[in-house]
């Protein structure tokens, strides 16, 4: 009977669910590279790996920790729908990657996000989107001149960022 009264860790299923994500994205990227004929440091697919072994470390220590005798934090009831919100938007985010590029992407979901977070300001919302976004273009497009996703549909309209 007391089997029954247990209730599954919620912890435990976000550590699983962002593994499974991340473990696809680690492989996602791998197939992604081997396209582009690149070494990895050029590959613009370097740093979704590195983000999502990243996410892998994080969600298995997640794991580990929704099995220890912590009591687990008392959660707000938005928390499961903002975490579902982001987990779709990371996902529309990665179709739209292809067709719209990495800077026009990336601010729409830096604003996204942003907005999801609680920031009603719209003219904040573009402010960080539009800022961050052109910094990590620059710091990593310009600079260290990794290959960013450029953008089918912007290539084929004529708009080279």
């Amino acid at each position: 009977m007391e089997e029954k009264n247990k209730k599954i860790n919620p912890v435990l299923i976000e550590g699983i669910v962002l593994c499974v994500l991340s473990v696809l994205g680690i492989i996602f990227s791998i197939i992604c590279h081997y396209g582009f004929k690149v070494e990895w440091k050029l590959s613009p697919y370097l740093f979704p790996l590195f983000i999502s072994i990243m996410l892998c470390m994080l969600s298995i220590s997640l794991i580990l920790s929704s099995f220890s005798g912590l009591k687990e934090a008392k959660r707000e009831k938005g928390d499961r729908k903002t975490f579902l919100l982001f987990l779709l938007e990371c996902a529309i985010y990665l179709i739209v990657l292809r067709y719209l590029g990495f800077l026009i992407s990336t601010m729409l979901l830096l604003g996204a996000i942003v907005h999801l977070l609680g920031e009603k300001s719209w003219w904040k919302i573009i402010l960080i989107s539009v800022v961050t976004s052109l910094i990590i273009y620059f710091l990593f497009g310009v600079y260290l001149g990794v290959m960013l996703p450029k953008g089918k549909l912007l290539y084929m309209i004529g708009i080279r960022l």
